[in-house]
Protein backbone atom coordinates (compact mmCIF):
# COMPACT_ATOMS: atom_id res chain seq x y z
CA UNK A 1 0.00 0.00 0.00
CA UNK A 2 1.42 3.38 -0.98
CA UNK A 3 1.76 5.61 2.05
CA UNK A 4 1.91 9.37 2.44
CA UNK A 5 5.16 11.01 3.46
CA UNK A 6 5.31 12.71 6.83
CA UNK A 7 5.38 16.12 5.14
CA UNK A 8 2.13 15.38 3.33
CA UNK A 9 0.54 14.09 6.51
CA UNK A 10 1.60 17.16 8.48
CA UNK A 11 0.18 19.45 5.83
CA UNK A 12 -3.15 17.65 5.83
CA UNK A 13 -3.42 17.63 9.63
CA UNK A 14 -2.41 21.28 9.91
CA UNK A 15 -4.91 22.31 7.25
CA UNK A 16 -7.50 20.28 9.09
CA UNK A 17 -6.87 22.16 12.32
CA UNK A 18 -6.36 25.66 10.91
CA UNK A 19 -8.74 25.78 7.94
CA UNK A 20 -11.57 23.64 9.22
CA UNK A 21 -11.33 20.87 6.62
CA UNK A 22 -14.07 18.28 6.81
CA UNK A 23 -13.51 14.95 8.51
CA UNK A 24 -14.10 13.04 5.28
CA UNK A 25 -11.39 14.95 3.42
CA UNK A 26 -8.65 13.75 5.76
CA UNK A 27 -9.99 10.39 6.89
CA UNK A 28 -8.83 8.46 3.80
CA UNK A 29 -5.37 10.05 3.80
CA UNK A 30 -4.69 9.75 7.51
CA UNK A 31 -6.04 6.28 8.22
CA UNK A 32 -3.11 4.28 6.75
CA UNK A 33 -0.43 6.18 8.66
CA UNK A 34 -1.96 7.79 11.73
CA UNK A 35 -4.15 5.15 13.35
CA UNK A 36 -3.95 6.68 16.82
CA UNK A 37 -6.60 4.44 18.31
CA UNK A 38 -9.46 2.14 17.35
CA UNK A 39 -11.97 4.96 16.99
CA UNK A 40 -9.88 6.90 14.49
CA UNK A 41 -11.48 5.44 11.36
CA UNK A 42 -14.98 6.32 12.60
CA UNK A 43 -14.25 9.73 14.11
CA UNK A 44 -10.73 11.03 13.34
CA UNK A 45 -11.47 14.52 14.72
CA UNK A 46 -12.43 13.23 18.14
CA UNK A 47 -9.61 10.67 18.10
CA UNK A 48 -6.91 13.27 17.41
CA UNK A 49 -8.43 15.73 19.89
CA UNK A 50 -8.51 13.07 22.61
CA UNK A 51 -4.92 12.05 21.93
CA UNK A 52 -3.75 15.68 22.15
CA UNK A 53 -5.48 16.03 25.51
CA UNK A 54 -3.77 12.90 26.78
CA UNK A 55 -0.39 14.41 25.95
CA UNK A 56 -1.06 17.64 27.81
CA UNK A 57 0.74 17.91 31.13
CA UNK A 58 2.83 14.76 30.73
CA UNK A 59 6.60 14.69 31.10
CA UNK A 60 8.93 14.88 28.12
CA UNK A 61 9.80 11.20 28.47
CA UNK A 62 6.18 10.12 28.51
CA UNK A 63 5.31 12.43 25.63
CA UNK A 64 8.18 11.00 23.61
CA UNK A 65 7.16 7.40 24.31
CA UNK A 66 3.56 8.06 23.29
CA UNK A 67 4.68 10.06 20.27
CA UNK A 68 6.86 7.18 19.09
CA UNK A 69 3.84 4.92 19.31
CA UNK A 70 1.54 7.43 17.56
CA UNK A 71 3.61 8.19 14.47
CA UNK A 72 4.26 4.55 13.76
CA UNK A 73 7.92 4.20 14.69
CA UNK A 74 7.12 0.70 15.84
CA UNK A 75 6.38 -0.13 12.19
CA UNK A 76 9.13 1.87 10.51
CA UNK A 77 12.85 2.28 10.90
CA UNK A 78 13.93 5.89 10.45
CA UNK A 79 17.57 6.68 11.11
CA UNK A 80 17.07 10.36 11.96
CA UNK A 81 14.46 9.59 14.59
CA UNK A 82 17.12 7.96 16.75
CA UNK A 83 18.85 11.34 16.92
CA UNK A 84 15.69 13.19 17.98
CA UNK A 85 15.56 13.60 21.77
CA UNK A 86 12.64 14.55 24.02
CA UNK A 87 14.22 17.99 24.33
CA UNK A 88 13.50 18.60 20.67
CA UNK A 89 9.77 18.43 21.32
CA UNK A 90 7.61 21.41 22.32
CA UNK A 91 6.16 21.86 25.79
CA UNK A 92 3.38 19.31 26.32
CA UNK A 93 0.71 21.96 26.84
CA UNK A 94 1.68 23.52 23.48
CA UNK A 95 1.59 20.20 21.67
CA UNK A 96 0.96 20.55 17.96
CA UNK A 97 1.49 18.34 14.96
CA UNK A 98 3.75 21.08 13.61
CA UNK A 99 6.25 20.01 16.28
CA UNK A 100 7.00 17.00 14.12
CA UNK A 101 8.29 19.23 11.35
CA UNK A 102 11.88 18.24 12.02
CA UNK A 103 11.06 14.74 10.85
CA UNK A 104 9.56 16.00 7.59
CA UNK A 105 13.01 16.17 6.02
CA UNK A 106 13.43 12.41 6.35
CA UNK A 107 12.77 10.90 2.88
CA UNK A 108 12.34 7.39 4.28
CA UNK A 109 9.26 8.14 6.36
CA UNK A 110 6.27 6.32 4.92
CA UNK A 111 8.46 3.75 3.18
CA UNK A 112 8.29 0.32 4.76
CA UNK A 113 11.81 -0.96 5.39
CA UNK A 114 12.77 -4.25 6.99
CA UNK A 115 14.58 -3.42 10.18
CA UNK A 116 17.73 -5.12 11.33
CA UNK A 117 17.33 -6.88 14.65
CA UNK A 118 18.80 -4.14 16.82
CA UNK A 119 18.37 -5.15 20.42
CA UNK A 120 15.19 -6.89 21.39
CA UNK A 121 12.84 -4.28 20.00
CA UNK A 122 13.82 -4.90 16.39
CA UNK A 123 10.87 -7.20 15.81
CA UNK A 124 9.87 -5.68 12.49
CA UNK A 125 9.24 -8.30 9.80
CA UNK A 126 10.81 -11.08 11.87
CA UNK A 127 9.67 -14.65 11.38
CA UNK A 128 10.22 -15.70 14.97
CA UNK A 129 8.17 -13.13 16.91
CA UNK A 130 4.74 -14.44 17.87
CA UNK A 131 1.59 -12.40 18.42
CA UNK A 132 2.19 -12.75 22.15
CA UNK A 133 5.68 -11.29 21.83
CA UNK A 134 4.39 -8.30 19.88
CA UNK A 135 1.72 -7.77 22.53
CA UNK A 136 4.30 -8.04 25.32
CA UNK A 137 6.55 -5.57 23.54
CA UNK A 138 3.71 -3.05 23.35
CA UNK A 139 3.07 -3.62 27.05
CA UNK A 140 6.75 -2.89 27.71
CA UNK A 141 6.52 0.34 25.71
CA UNK A 142 3.60 1.44 27.88
CA UNK A 143 5.46 0.52 31.06
CA UNK A 144 8.49 2.56 30.00
CA UNK A 145 6.22 5.50 29.26
CA UNK A 146 4.62 5.28 32.70
CA UNK A 147 8.01 4.82 34.35
CA UNK A 148 9.01 8.35 33.33
CA UNK A 149 6.52 9.85 35.80
CA UNK A 150 5.79 6.93 38.15
CA UNK A 151 8.81 6.62 40.42
CA UNK A 152 7.38 4.06 42.80
CA UNK A 153 10.17 1.59 43.66
CA UNK A 154 7.93 -1.46 43.41
CA UNK A 155 6.70 -0.35 40.00
CA UNK A 156 10.26 0.30 38.75
CA UNK A 157 11.30 -3.16 39.95
CA UNK A 158 8.28 -4.65 38.17
CA UNK A 159 9.27 -2.93 34.90
CA UNK A 160 12.85 -4.16 35.25
CA UNK A 161 11.75 -7.77 35.84
CA UNK A 162 9.22 -7.58 33.00
CA UNK A 163 11.98 -6.36 30.67
CA UNK A 164 14.28 -9.24 31.68
CA UNK A 165 11.51 -11.78 31.15
CA UNK A 166 10.68 -10.26 27.76
CA UNK A 167 14.31 -10.55 26.66
CA UNK A 168 14.44 -14.16 27.80
CA UNK A 169 11.27 -14.99 25.85
CA UNK A 170 12.66 -13.29 22.72
CA UNK A 171 15.92 -15.19 22.92
CA UNK A 172 14.05 -18.48 23.39
CA UNK A 173 11.68 -17.79 20.46
CA UNK A 174 14.50 -16.82 18.13
CA UNK A 175 16.59 -19.82 19.18
CA UNK A 176 13.67 -22.19 18.57
CA UNK A 177 13.06 -20.61 15.16
CA UNK A 178 16.69 -21.12 14.15
CA UNK A 179 16.66 -24.74 15.35
CA UNK A 180 13.48 -25.45 13.37
CA UNK A 181 14.94 -23.90 10.22
CA UNK A 182 17.98 -26.16 10.43
CA UNK A 183 15.90 -29.21 11.36
CA UNK A 184 13.43 -28.77 8.49
CA UNK A 185 15.99 -27.89 5.81
CA UNK A 186 17.04 -30.41 3.19
CA UNK A 187 20.65 -29.21 3.39
CA UNK A 188 21.39 -28.60 7.07
CA UNK A 189 24.99 -27.51 6.57
CA UNK A 190 24.03 -24.95 3.94
CA UNK A 191 21.18 -23.62 6.09
CA UNK A 192 23.47 -23.38 9.13
CA UNK A 193 26.00 -21.25 7.28
CA UNK A 194 23.21 -19.18 5.74
CA UNK A 195 21.91 -18.37 9.22
CA UNK A 196 25.42 -17.61 10.49
CA UNK A 197 26.02 -15.23 7.59
CA UNK A 198 22.66 -13.58 8.18
CA UNK A 199 23.22 -13.08 11.92
CA UNK A 200 26.78 -11.79 11.47
CA UNK A 201 25.84 -9.46 8.63
CA UNK A 202 27.97 -11.23 6.04
CA UNK A 203 25.16 -11.61 3.50
CA UNK A 204 26.12 -9.89 0.26
CA UNK A 205 23.68 -8.02 -1.91
CA UNK A 206 23.67 -9.63 -5.35
CA UNK A 207 22.29 -6.44 -6.84
CA UNK A 208 25.17 -4.29 -5.63
CA UNK A 209 26.69 -1.80 -8.05
CA UNK A 210 29.58 -3.22 -10.06
CA UNK A 211 32.30 -1.32 -11.89
CA UNK A 212 34.79 -3.29 -13.98
CA UNK A 213 38.21 -2.25 -15.18
CA UNK A 214 39.04 -3.82 -18.55
CA UNK A 215 42.14 -2.71 -20.49
CA UNK A 216 42.44 0.36 -18.22
CA UNK A 217 38.86 1.35 -19.07
CA UNK A 218 36.21 1.73 -16.37
CA UNK A 219 32.89 0.13 -17.32
CA UNK A 220 29.81 1.27 -15.39
CA UNK A 221 26.91 0.39 -17.68
CA UNK A 222 25.13 -2.74 -16.43
CA UNK A 223 24.53 -3.92 -20.00
CA UNK A 224 28.22 -3.53 -20.92
CA UNK A 225 29.24 -5.23 -17.67
CA UNK A 226 26.94 -8.16 -18.51
CA UNK A 227 28.61 -8.48 -21.93
CA UNK A 228 32.10 -8.47 -20.35
CA UNK A 229 31.11 -11.15 -17.85
CA UNK A 230 29.49 -13.23 -20.60
CA UNK A 231 32.69 -13.26 -22.63
CA UNK A 232 34.85 -13.91 -19.58
CA UNK A 233 32.77 -16.83 -18.31
CA UNK A 234 32.48 -18.42 -21.78
CA UNK A 235 36.27 -18.14 -22.30
CA UNK A 236 37.16 -19.86 -19.00
CA UNK A 237 36.99 -23.47 -20.32
CA UNK A 238 39.03 -22.54 -23.41
CA UNK A 239 41.79 -20.76 -21.48
CA UNK A 240 41.91 -23.48 -18.80
CA UNK A 241 42.19 -26.44 -21.20
CA UNK A 242 44.23 -24.92 -24.04
CA UNK A 243 47.48 -26.43 -22.71
CA UNK A 244 45.93 -29.89 -22.27
CA UNK A 245 46.06 -32.57 -24.92
CA UNK A 246 42.83 -34.43 -24.30
CA UNK A 247 41.84 -37.41 -26.38
CA UNK A 248 38.35 -38.93 -26.00
CA UNK A 249 39.55 -42.03 -27.86
CA UNK A 250 42.46 -42.52 -25.44
CA UNK A 251 40.18 -42.03 -22.44
CA UNK A 252 37.73 -44.64 -23.76
CA UNK A 253 40.58 -47.07 -24.44
CA UNK A 254 41.92 -46.73 -20.89
CA UNK A 255 38.42 -47.22 -19.52
CA UNK A 256 37.89 -50.48 -21.43
CA UNK A 257 41.26 -51.81 -20.24
CA UNK A 258 40.56 -51.12 -16.57
CA UNK A 259 36.77 -51.27 -16.06
CA UNK A 260 34.41 -53.99 -17.22
CA UNK A 261 31.72 -52.75 -19.58
CA UNK A 262 28.16 -52.90 -18.28
CA UNK A 263 26.23 -55.54 -20.24
CA UNK A 264 22.83 -54.23 -19.15
CA UNK A 265 21.48 -51.73 -21.64
CA UNK A 266 19.78 -48.79 -19.95
CA UNK A 267 16.70 -46.98 -21.24
CA UNK A 268 14.54 -44.30 -19.67
CA UNK A 269 11.10 -45.35 -18.47
CA UNK A 270 7.96 -43.34 -19.31
CA UNK A 271 6.60 -41.25 -16.46
CA UNK A 272 3.13 -40.28 -15.30
CA UNK A 273 1.67 -36.98 -14.12
CA UNK A 274 1.65 -38.31 -10.55
CA UNK A 275 5.38 -39.08 -10.83
CA UNK A 276 6.06 -35.51 -11.96
CA UNK A 277 4.05 -33.97 -9.11
CA UNK A 278 5.73 -36.24 -6.56
CA UNK A 279 9.25 -35.59 -7.87
CA UNK A 280 8.65 -31.85 -8.08
CA UNK A 281 7.86 -31.73 -4.36
CA UNK A 282 11.38 -33.00 -3.61
CA UNK A 283 12.87 -29.86 -5.19
CA UNK A 284 13.68 -26.93 -2.90
CA UNK A 285 11.08 -24.17 -3.13
CA UNK A 286 12.88 -20.95 -4.07
CA UNK A 287 11.88 -17.54 -5.40
CA UNK A 288 14.78 -17.31 -7.86
CA UNK A 289 13.43 -16.79 -11.37
CA UNK A 290 14.88 -18.28 -14.53
CA UNK A 291 15.44 -16.62 -17.90
CA UNK A 292 11.69 -16.69 -18.52
CA UNK A 293 10.75 -15.19 -15.15
CA UNK A 294 9.48 -18.48 -13.72
CA UNK A 295 10.45 -19.73 -10.26
CA UNK A 296 10.00 -23.04 -8.47
CA UNK A 297 7.63 -21.27 -6.09
CA UNK A 298 5.38 -20.21 -8.98
CA UNK A 299 5.31 -23.74 -10.42
CA UNK A 300 4.52 -25.17 -6.98
CA UNK A 301 1.14 -23.44 -7.03
CA UNK A 302 0.11 -24.98 -10.36
CA UNK A 303 2.06 -28.24 -10.50
CA UNK A 304 -1.03 -30.44 -10.25
CA UNK A 305 -2.62 -28.64 -13.22
CA UNK A 306 0.43 -28.70 -15.50
CA UNK A 307 1.79 -32.13 -14.54
CA UNK A 308 -0.28 -33.99 -17.21
CA UNK A 309 1.01 -31.64 -19.91
CA UNK A 310 4.61 -31.95 -18.71
CA UNK A 311 4.23 -35.74 -18.74
CA UNK A 312 3.34 -35.62 -22.45
CA UNK A 313 6.32 -33.37 -23.22
CA UNK A 314 8.83 -35.36 -21.17
CA UNK A 315 7.66 -38.73 -22.51
CA UNK A 316 7.98 -37.45 -26.09
CA UNK A 317 11.53 -36.32 -25.27
CA UNK A 318 12.37 -39.74 -23.83
CA UNK A 319 10.92 -41.46 -26.87
CA UNK A 320 12.71 -39.25 -29.42
CA UNK A 321 15.96 -38.86 -27.47
CA UNK A 322 15.90 -35.06 -27.66
CA UNK A 323 16.15 -32.57 -24.81
CA UNK A 324 13.98 -29.43 -25.35
CA UNK A 325 16.00 -26.48 -26.69
CA UNK A 326 14.11 -23.98 -24.53
CA UNK A 327 15.30 -25.86 -21.44
CA UNK A 328 18.95 -25.33 -22.40
CA UNK A 329 19.03 -21.56 -21.87
CA UNK A 330 20.45 -20.47 -18.52
CA UNK A 331 20.58 -17.14 -16.72
CA UNK A 332 23.98 -16.44 -15.16
CA UNK A 333 24.42 -14.07 -12.22
CA UNK A 334 27.98 -12.98 -11.32
CA UNK A 335 28.58 -13.40 -7.58
CA UNK A 336 31.45 -11.51 -5.96
CA UNK A 337 33.91 -13.69 -4.03
CA UNK A 338 36.78 -11.57 -2.68
CA UNK A 339 39.41 -9.09 -3.78
CA UNK A 340 38.86 -6.18 -6.12
CA UNK A 341 35.34 -5.78 -7.49
CA UNK A 342 36.75 -4.28 -10.68
CA UNK A 343 38.34 -7.60 -11.68
CA UNK A 344 36.00 -10.08 -13.45
CA UNK A 345 38.11 -12.99 -12.18
CA UNK A 346 36.94 -12.22 -8.64
CA UNK A 347 33.39 -13.21 -9.54
CA UNK A 348 31.99 -16.68 -9.98
CA UNK A 349 29.02 -17.51 -12.19
CA UNK A 350 25.78 -18.63 -10.58
CA UNK A 351 23.63 -20.38 -13.17
CA UNK A 352 19.85 -20.37 -12.93
CA UNK A 353 18.40 -23.04 -15.18
CA UNK A 354 14.82 -23.16 -16.49
CA UNK A 355 12.47 -24.29 -13.73
CA UNK A 356 10.77 -26.98 -15.84
CA UNK A 357 14.22 -28.29 -16.75
CA UNK A 358 14.85 -29.03 -13.07
CA UNK A 359 11.83 -31.34 -13.00
CA UNK A 360 12.96 -33.26 -16.08
CA UNK A 361 16.54 -33.45 -14.81
CA UNK A 362 15.36 -34.86 -11.49
CA UNK A 363 13.46 -37.57 -13.36
CA UNK A 364 16.52 -38.41 -15.47
CA UNK A 365 18.80 -38.40 -12.41
CA UNK A 366 16.61 -40.75 -10.38
CA UNK A 367 16.55 -43.34 -13.17
CA UNK A 368 20.31 -43.05 -13.83
CA UNK A 369 21.19 -43.45 -10.15
CA UNK A 370 18.93 -46.50 -9.95
CA UNK A 371 20.76 -48.04 -12.94
CA UNK A 372 24.18 -47.42 -11.37
CA UNK A 373 23.10 -48.82 -8.00
CA UNK A 374 21.41 -51.95 -9.36
CA UNK A 375 24.37 -52.82 -11.58
CA UNK A 376 26.94 -51.92 -8.91
CA UNK A 377 28.69 -49.37 -11.08
CA UNK A 378 29.55 -47.20 -8.09
CA UNK A 379 32.92 -47.57 -6.37
CA UNK A 380 32.97 -48.66 -2.73
CA UNK A 381 34.57 -45.35 -1.80
CA UNK A 382 31.97 -43.32 -3.67
CA UNK A 383 29.91 -41.35 -1.17
CA UNK A 384 28.01 -38.88 -3.32
CA UNK A 385 24.88 -40.13 -5.16
CA UNK A 386 24.97 -43.36 -3.14
CA UNK A 387 21.90 -44.39 -1.17
CA UNK A 388 22.55 -44.32 2.56
CA UNK A 389 25.78 -42.35 2.19
CA UNK A 390 26.80 -38.70 2.22
CA UNK A 391 29.92 -36.59 2.04
CA UNK A 392 29.93 -36.59 5.86
CA UNK A 393 30.59 -40.34 5.66
CA UNK A 394 33.67 -39.59 3.57
CA UNK A 395 35.00 -37.49 6.45
CA UNK A 396 34.28 -40.32 8.90
CA UNK A 397 36.11 -42.78 6.65
CA UNK A 398 39.12 -40.47 6.44
CA UNK A 399 39.13 -40.09 10.21
CA UNK A 400 39.00 -43.88 10.61
CA UNK A 401 42.09 -44.34 8.44
CA UNK A 402 43.98 -41.68 10.40
CA UNK A 403 43.11 -43.26 13.76
CA UNK A 404 44.06 -46.72 12.47
CA UNK A 405 47.45 -45.45 11.29
CA UNK A 406 48.04 -43.74 14.63
CA UNK A 407 47.16 -46.90 16.60
CA UNK A 408 49.58 -48.95 14.46
CA UNK A 409 52.33 -46.30 14.77
CA UNK A 410 52.22 -45.58 11.04
CA UNK A 411 52.24 -42.28 9.22
CA UNK A 412 48.97 -41.07 7.71
CA UNK A 413 49.29 -39.17 4.46
CA UNK A 414 46.48 -37.58 2.50
CA UNK A 415 46.45 -36.38 -1.07
CA UNK A 416 43.76 -33.83 -1.93
CA UNK A 417 43.08 -32.63 -5.46
CA UNK A 418 41.31 -29.41 -6.35
CA UNK A 419 40.31 -29.40 -10.00
CA UNK A 420 40.30 -25.89 -11.43
CA UNK A 421 36.99 -25.01 -13.12
CA UNK A 422 36.10 -28.70 -13.01
CA UNK A 423 32.47 -28.50 -14.14
CA UNK A 424 33.28 -25.96 -16.86
CA UNK A 425 36.00 -28.08 -18.46
CA UNK A 426 34.19 -31.40 -18.96
CA UNK A 427 34.81 -32.71 -22.49
CA UNK A 428 31.46 -33.83 -23.90
CA UNK A 429 32.83 -36.55 -26.16
CA UNK A 430 34.81 -38.13 -23.32
CA UNK A 431 31.76 -38.07 -21.06
CA UNK A 432 29.50 -39.57 -23.74
CA UNK A 433 32.02 -42.37 -24.29
CA UNK A 434 32.00 -43.21 -20.58
CA UNK A 435 28.21 -43.19 -20.40
CA UNK A 436 28.13 -45.63 -23.30
CA UNK A 437 30.57 -47.89 -21.39
CA UNK A 438 28.19 -47.92 -18.42
CA UNK A 439 25.31 -49.28 -20.52
CA UNK A 440 23.62 -46.02 -21.50
CA UNK A 441 23.04 -46.42 -25.22
CA UNK A 442 20.68 -45.75 -28.10
CA UNK A 443 17.85 -43.31 -27.37
CA UNK A 444 18.89 -42.83 -23.73
CA UNK A 445 22.39 -41.79 -24.79
CA UNK A 446 20.92 -39.53 -27.47
CA UNK A 447 18.84 -37.76 -24.83
CA UNK A 448 21.88 -37.09 -22.62
CA UNK A 449 23.93 -36.01 -25.64
CA UNK A 450 21.17 -33.59 -26.58
CA UNK A 451 21.14 -32.35 -22.98
CA UNK A 452 24.83 -31.44 -23.20
CA UNK A 453 24.89 -29.93 -26.69
CA UNK A 454 23.43 -26.64 -27.90
CA UNK A 455 23.34 -24.88 -24.54
CA UNK A 456 23.42 -21.09 -24.22
CA UNK A 457 23.82 -18.61 -21.40
CA UNK A 458 22.92 -14.97 -20.77
CA UNK A 459 24.55 -12.97 -17.99
CA UNK A 460 22.27 -10.69 -15.99
CA UNK A 461 23.53 -7.68 -14.01
CA UNK A 462 20.94 -5.58 -12.17
CA UNK A 463 18.21 -6.45 -14.67
CA UNK A 464 20.35 -5.94 -17.79
CA UNK A 465 21.30 -8.99 -19.88
CA UNK A 466 23.95 -9.84 -22.40
CA UNK A 467 22.96 -11.02 -25.87
CA UNK A 468 24.07 -14.53 -24.92
CA UNK A 469 26.76 -16.99 -25.92
CA UNK A 470 27.07 -20.68 -26.71
CA UNK A 471 28.30 -23.14 -24.08
CA UNK A 472 30.25 -25.85 -25.92
CA UNK A 473 32.00 -27.45 -22.96
CA UNK A 474 31.24 -28.52 -19.41
CA UNK A 475 28.16 -29.66 -17.53
CA UNK A 476 25.62 -27.05 -16.41
CA UNK A 477 26.50 -25.53 -13.05
CA UNK A 478 23.56 -25.18 -10.73
CA UNK A 479 21.81 -28.07 -12.43
CA UNK A 480 20.43 -31.18 -10.76
CA UNK A 481 21.93 -33.57 -13.29
CA UNK A 482 25.31 -31.84 -13.75
CA UNK A 483 27.11 -33.14 -10.61
CA UNK A 484 26.18 -36.76 -11.39
CA UNK A 485 27.46 -36.46 -14.97
CA UNK A 486 30.68 -34.97 -13.61
CA UNK A 487 30.99 -37.93 -11.27
CA UNK A 488 30.50 -40.32 -14.20
CA UNK A 489 33.42 -38.69 -16.00
CA UNK A 490 35.86 -38.91 -13.09
CA UNK A 491 34.67 -42.19 -11.57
Amino acid sequence: MERLTLQETLQIVQLYYENGRSVKSVNRALRPIYAVDESFAEDPEESIRRRSQQLAGLSYGTTWAILRKDIGLKAYKIQSVQELTPGDLPKPHNFSFRALGKLAEDPHFGTQIVSSDEGLFGLIATDWATAGIYKSRQRLYDLYAEKSYNHNEEFILYVRNYSKLFKKVCYAAKSLNIKNKIKNSTNKTKMTWKLIDSETGRVRDRNQDIELCVDNTIIKSNEEIAIVFDKYFSDIPISTTKSLQSSPALAESLLKDNVNECKVSFSFRPISADDIARIFRTIDIKNTTDLWGISVKIISSIIDEIAPHLAIIFNNCIKSGEFPDLMKHSKVIPLFKAGSMSDPSNFRPISVLPTCSKIFEKIILNQLVSHFNVNKLLHNNQFGFTKGRSTADAGVELYRYIVKAWEESHDALGGFCDLSKAFDCVQHETLIGKLRHYGIKNTALNLLTSYLHGRTQKVEVNGKRSSGSAVDMGVPQGSILGPFLFFCLYK
